[in-house]
Order: structure tokens, then C-alpha cells, then sequence
């Protein structure tokens, strides 16, 4: 639970291992802080057969209290990185370049929410100005999540869209990212809710 910066100019070789941004969570009150990671202008490199990871992951405390993690990451260059984005979680990754060659079936931004249909909070990171090359999907939405995706580059991904699944507790509209489709990555979970759907968008099933 802290602040962790990365000066400009900066180079970081993950391998195949993950930077963690976590909340902390003691279990006592006066123990609990946010966590944040900020960079720009920061290389990060992960292993060309297994991708490095950068996860996010807050939580929601005693009396509905939110500890949120994010942080900002501006024009960053990220080679064979991923991104899961976890509950009560709101980075700000903008203007950099994402590429990755060790696996064809990755996703650069896993956004997931919290799952729970008592939750108050959501995971809301911005995504914006980014070029994406490389993976399958360069974003991939589940568990009522609340991302903003706007003036990405998509068109090195080999579906250019965003990929949806997982479970919806909450009334929740699909979100419309300048009519970007959607397709499913995996089976998706509408319970005891309303999940609006807006004029327009397009949605391939596949077999799910």
C-alpha cells in the first residue's frame, strides 16, 4: 500500500515475472492503504516465451470502504507485457506502445470487476491513445467492469475489438467504444439484472 514511481528513461526486464500493485489489506483498519505505480516514458520488457505481467487489485473494506490501486503510466513502451486489471482498480495507461510476439493468443488489458452483487465499486481504468499490436484481443471486459477506452490503435490485433465474458450482478450498458465490436472470449453470466445492450454495436457469438 504506497506509491512506487519509475523515473523517464528508465528500462525494466521482467522475464517472466509480475509487478503487483496491490492494496493492502492487514485486516486492521488503521493498516489498509492504496497502492500506485506511476512511469512514464519507461521500458518494460517481459520474456519472449512467457510475457511479463503487470496486475492491479484493490478492495472493498469493512463499512463499504473502497482501497482503490492505479496509478499512471504515460508513453511507455511495453514488450510482451500483459495487463490484468483486477477489483477496485483504476490505472491510467495512456500514449504508449504495446507489442508482444510470445504468444498469439494474449490479451493486452484484462479488465475484470468485483464480483458481487452487493458491490458499490468498480474497476474503472482509462485506456486511452495507446498502439496495441500483436495480441488477440487488446482488450477483453467481464465482471461489470467500467473501463474508458478511447483513441487506441488496434489494428495490429487479430480480433480489433474488445472481448467480453464472465459474470454481471449489476444493471449494467455495454459500454460504446466508437463501435468497436465485441466478441465473446468466453461464456457471459447475466443474473438477477438488467445488461443493456446499445443500438449499433455488433456482438460475434462464436460458440459461446
Amino acid at each position: 500500500g504506497n506509491t512506487f514511481t519509475i523515473p523517464s528513461g528508465l528500462s525494466i526486464d521482467m522475464q517472466a515475472n509480475s509487478i503487483n500493485v496491490n492494496a493492502k489489506n492487514s485486516g486492521v483498519l488503521v493498516d489498509r492503504s492504496e497502492a500506485f505505480l506511476n512511469a512514464s516514458g519507461v521500458t518494460f520488457t517481459g520474456s519472449s516465451t512467457g510475457s511479463g505481467l503487470i496486475q492491479y487489485n484493490g478492495f472493498l473494506g469493512t463499512g463499504q470502504a473502497e482501497f482503490w490501486s492505479g496509478g499512471t503510466m504515460d508513453k511507455c513502451t511495453f514488450n510482451n507485457v500483459r495487463f490484468d486489471i483486477g477489483q477496485y482498480s483504476k490505472p491510467k495507461i495512456t500514449n504508449s506502445n504495446l507489442t508482444i510476439t510470445s504468444s498469439v493468443n494474449a490479451t493486452a488489458f484484462m479488465i475484470s470487476g468485483y464480483i458481487n452483487n452487493n458491490a458499490n465499486g468498480f474497476t474503472t481504468p482509462e485506456l486511452s491513445g495507446n498502439k496495441i499490436v500483436g495480441y488477440k484481443y487488446p482488450f477483453v471486459i467481464s465482471n461489470d467492469a467500467y473501463p474508458t477506452i478511447s483513441g487506441n490503435d488496434v489494428s495490429g490485433c487479430v480480433f480489433k475489438g474488445i472481448g467480453l465474458q464472465g459474470t454481471f450482478y449489476t444493471n449494467y450498458t455495454l459500454g460504446d467504444y466508437n463501435k468497436l465490436p465485441y466478441q465473446l472470449s468466453y461464456s457471459l453470466y447475466i443474473y438477477g439484472n438488467t445488461f443493456t445492450i446499445p443500438s449499433g454495436l455488433s456482438i460475434d457469438m462464436q460458440a459461446n
